[in-house]
């Protein structure tokens, strides 16, 4: 618990900082992260039901249509960053479970 709870404050940092910066360029390379972030926490059952419902990655991909790139930035980062979560939780727990 402390490691996820590490992680998230973690993550929650560099998405301030990331949000300063964030254009079309890099907007594209955030994208690029989520969803091999989303990808990598599926592949272990780790992915967290708010990366798919509504969908933040269209939200993402209509912001940045429009040009309104920050906003862009701001949800594929979220969506990276549980991707790391929802990854890191599910490899922390992998052996949890009932013990009779």
């Amino acid at each position: 618990m402390k490691k996820l709870t590490l992680l998230l404050g973690a993550a929650l940092l560099t998405s301030g900082v990331a949000l300063a910066q964030c254009n079309q360029d890099t907007y594209k390379q955030y994208h690029a992260e989520a969803e091999a972030s989303r990808k990598k926490a599926a592949s272990v059952g780790g992915e967290w039901w708010m990366a798919t419902l509504p969908n933040p990655m269209k939200d993402a991909e209509a912001a940045a249509k429009a040009g309104n790139y920050e906003e862009a930035c701001k949800l594929v980062i979220m969506v990276r960053d549980w991707g790391e979560l929802g990854y890191a939780q599910a490899m922390s727990q992998k052996d949890a479970g009932p013990r009779f």
